[in-house]
């Protein structure tokens, strides 16, 4: 209303008593020309009086001067505002994902040997599991990769082993010297993640920031990096005087640290090596909170082993199965099992009893195995319900029991149902068996 008060062809008087309650008297006096006031006031009935006196008009509107000093701390503000560095809760520019950039990139690292990979670029992954699950060395064909199929760097950040260990792993799967020396960058850190005092001058005090040292180390390999394999995340959140069982504690990590790699290198996929829990059925998650999974943001796998490794000629099976798959690129390759976790790949390592080379290899699932997994589930439960029914069976009693099954494979069933805890043996001659718990089926179990 007050933006039509110019003049008395803008309002009439009859629209000023509709409005009087938000614009009185006093106002309409300091927003016209008095001569114009004086007019429109006569073409009412209402006595000037009657205006004056109206308890609903508000006191005269007093126009104080601007204040300079107030001015240019406004004007000092609204530059600094404007100079400021754009952070996270800036504006994102969208316009390019809706020229149609919206397809998710395919997985480009750690290639099955059929061409399908597992890592995306720009994303942080995991592969979790029990120790001997040959986790490190599924890192290091990881890292074989990207050497070999990429142009691009790799950064081993390594928070439970020694480099010794890392790299000559690398060295007995035949990846040269030179590009070891090269493209190949170690990190061993044990101590937290900090920074300078604020307010002090770190150069006086020679303080040692390792936050800085992060950061310098990143720089020198900034935007070359294929890879980054954090391993051993459980010590790294210690490191920090974190708890793994904190989701807290958890989210700090990843942002503090896979994700601010992400950032500085949003080519480079990050691959987590980690724990799982005691519980053999929790094998979806790593051990701790649940964060660890939920700030996966690639895809995150477990590795089950079937066949232990060792050197000196024995060779090992290790299943890799999907616990989730953001993006769901890989999921499309994996053999459908109508369970969360389902087979992604087959982890094949051979040893030789006259060399220190190690050959690994990534495999498209064998559908042929997941058979004779369920074969052999299908034989543990059958000598399960036998020991539970008799305990104490001796080996003979035992066998009997899986009577038409091959001798070879009830061995095998009985080896794997100790080493689970299924069954307790005790004795030597003759070896008594004693139920514990029911075997439990696994997703490749019941393929």
């Amino acid at each position: 209303m007050t933006q039509l008060l110019t003049t008395t062809t803008d309002i009439t008087f009859d629209e000023y008593e509709q409005h009087r309650v938000g614009v009185g008297l006093s106002t309409l006096k300091s927003l016209m020309d008095p001569n114009d006031y004086q007019m429109l006031a006569a073409l009412g009935s209402q006595p000037l009086a009657d205006w004056e006196s109206d308890s609903r008009v508000p006191p005269p509107r007093v126009e104080q001067p601007p204040d300079d000093e107030a001015l240019d701390a406004f004007a000092a503000y609204e530059l600094d505002l404007w100079e400021r560095p754009v952070t996270t809760w800036d504006l994102v520019d969208i316009n390019p994902i809706l020229a149609g950039d919206t397809e998710e990139e395919p997985p480009v690292i750690l290639k099955r040997s059929d061409g399908v990979a597992l890592l995306y670029a720009g994303k942080v992954h995991d592969i979790h599991g029990e120790p001997e699950s040959c986790k490190g060395w599924l890192a290091c064909l990881a890292v074989k990769d990207c050497l070999e199929s990429t142009d691009r760097d790799v950064m081993y950040v390594d928070f439970e082993d020694t480099p010794k260990g890392v790299v000559s792993r690398l060295m007995n799967l035949g990846i040269d010297t030179d590009v070891l020396a090269n493209r190949f960058h170690y990190v061993g850190p044990t101590e937290p993640l900090y920074d300078d005092p604020p307010g002090v001058v770190a150069s006086a005090l020679k303080l040692r920031s390792t936050r800085k040292s992060l950061e310098r180390t990143f720089m020198k390999f900034a935007g070359v990096l294929g890879l980054v394999v954090l391993d051993g995340m459980t010590q790294a959140i210690a490191n920090q005087s974190g708890n793994s069982n904190s989701n807290d504690d958890i989210a700090v990590f990843f942002r503090d640290i896979p994700r601010w790699i992400i950032k500085e290198n949003p080519k480079a996929a990050v691959l987590i090596v980690d724990h799982v829990t005691k519980d053999a059925q929790n094998t979806r998650f790593a051990i701790g909170g649940q964060m660890k999974l939920g700030a996966i943001d690639g895809a995150s796998y477990f590795a089950k082993v079937k066949t232990p490794f060792g050197r000196g000629g024995r060779d090992a099976l290790v299943e890799i199965l999907v616990s989730k798959d953001r993006p769901g690129c890989v999921r499309e390759f994996a053999l459908y099992s109508g369970n969360i976790l389902e087979r992604i790949a087959d982890f094949h390592l051979h040893s030789y009893t006259d060399s220190r080379v190690i050959q690994l290899e990534l495999t498209e699932p064998d559908r042929s195995i997941g058979r004779s997994l369920k074969a052999i589930y299908d034989l543990k439960v059958k000598l399960y319900e036998a020991i539970e029914a008799q305990p104490g069976m001796n080996t003979r009693e035992v066998r009997e029991a899986g009577k038409g099954h091959d001798k070879a494979l009830i061995t095998l069933a009985l080896d794997q149902m100790e080493t689970e805890g299924n069954i307790t043996v005790t004795g030597k001659n003759p070896k008594r068996h004693l139920a514990v718990t029911p075997p439990v089926a696994t997703v490749a179990d019941l393929l």
